[in-house]
């Protein structure tokens, strides 16, 4: 891999945009010489004719970015021929086939295609899962492009591909107290536009991930009027609610009454979904099965909407004041919930009591949360321990 040189540039003739965006731009090339889609894809992202994989629109990328996009698509060339795989017509697939896009990005986080030795100097070390991530996305984002240009004859059917962490800070996490939390909502009712107010609400109320308020399918207030409703974690670019790393859980929404009254009122509201889909119309979009979304456009608001809204509105509960300790705030309620009603009907637990009495409420709360793992939601007994020692003292 080599970068254009600018002086080269200069000598063609360029012009002064051109020769911006170009300077810099990396070269792919192996044995037979230059990569060409892969070059022309490097091309069209810089120069922002190419709408990336999940993004609204088209934009131009930094050169650091294109330099980074190339050095993932050698990686990824590197690993299909390897393992004698043909670019042109690999899957997406599972991570128990290493023929595969996922089976590429499980090796990766595995350790098992990297460039980093291990401890034992065999395996290779396992990559940062935002890493994987991001080959991942870069291997996909490519394969799209070259079925639409004409470089790759075979379909392919793109789904984002990520792998959970863990928190590694193991520390009990300091939620803000309740009055604190709800005189910032009073405060944010006002400030705030009522889409990002409600849809901040779903988070600390619901447990949803940011994601899934942003995807939250309007179809399935039918489905919540039941109180309880199992919903299938989807894709998130098929417009589906869930985390679409981990698609094919189910988890179980309880909506609390007075939210649930909330989002039914804002969807018959002039000043809310309704009245959107009334602003698509006029703009001649076809309405999408969103409960939020950008009346001129159609499409779902911008990842970053909640965070900033979120963040505008002071002063914060805590700190660390954003959309996903909404999220952890709702499990270790729940929780806490939960252990103050054994009190109340007099279960009379000792300290040492504590995890057991939990075992059979953390099933309940992995599937409310959609975790793919039990380890990640027992982290919260850990969490809410000391509450919970304070309580029986």
């Amino acid at each position: 891999m080599y970068f254009v040189e600018e002086a080269g540039l200069a000598a063609a003739g360029a012009n002064l945009r051109e020769h911006k965006l170009l300077a810099g731009l990396p070269v792919v090339i192996d044995e037979e010489g230059v990569l060409r889609p892969i070059n022309r894809y490097l091309r069209a992202r810089r120069f922002g004719d190419w709408k990336s994989f999940g993004a609204e629109y088209a934009k131009p990328a930094s050169t650091n970015t294109v330099k980074a996009a190339a050095r993932d698509l050698q990686n990824f060339l590197s690993y299909c021929k390897f393992n004698k795989i043909d670019w042109h017509v690999i899957q997406h697939g599972s991570i128990s086939d290493p023929r595969s896009v996922k089976g590429y990005a499980y090796a990766l986080f595995t350790g098992d295609w990297s460039f980093k030795p291990g401890p034992d100097g065999k395996r290779g070390e396992p990559l940062d899962r935002k890493t994987v991530s991001r080959r991942a996305f870069v291997a996909q984002d490519f394969l799209i492009f070259a079925v639409a240009h004409g470089y790759r004859k075979a379909s392919y059917d793109a789904r984002p591909i990520a792998f959970g962490g863990q928190r590694r800070d193991k520390a009990p996490l300091m939620f803000p107290v309740d009055t604190a939390v709800n005189a910032w909502f009073l405060a944010a009712q006002k400030q705030l536009p009522r889409n990002a107010y409600l849809g901040i609400k779903m988070m600390d109320e619901i447990g949803l991930r940011r994601s899934e308020v942003r995807f939250f399918r309007a179809s399935l207030i039918e489905e919540l009027l039941k109180a309880h409703a199992n919903i299938t974690l989807g894709r998130t670019y098929s417009l589906e609610i869930g985390e679409f790393t981990k698609g094919g859980h189910f988890r179980t929404l309880q909506i609390p009454g007075a939210t649930l009254l909330a989002i039914q009122a804002y969807m018959s509201s002039r000043h809310g979904r309704a009245g959107a889909l009334e602003e698509c119309r006029q703009f001649g979009a076809q309405a999408p099965d969103l409960l939020f979304f950008n009346s001129k456009t159609a499409n779902a608001y911008d990842a970053t909407y909640l965070y900033k809204c979120m963040q505008r509105v002071k002063p914060w509960p805590t700190g660390n004041w954003h959309p996903h300790l909404l999220r952890h705030r709702y499990a270790c309620k729940r929780l806490l919930s939960f252990f103050q009603m054994q009190i109340r009907l007099g279960a009379g637990l000792r300290g040492d009591m504590v995890k057991p009495m939990f075992e059979a409420e953390m099933v309940r709360l992995q599937q409310e949360l959609g975790h793919v793992s039990q380890e990640t939601t027992e982290q919260y007994i850990q969490w809410v321990q000391p509450h919970v020692m304070e309580l029986l003292t």
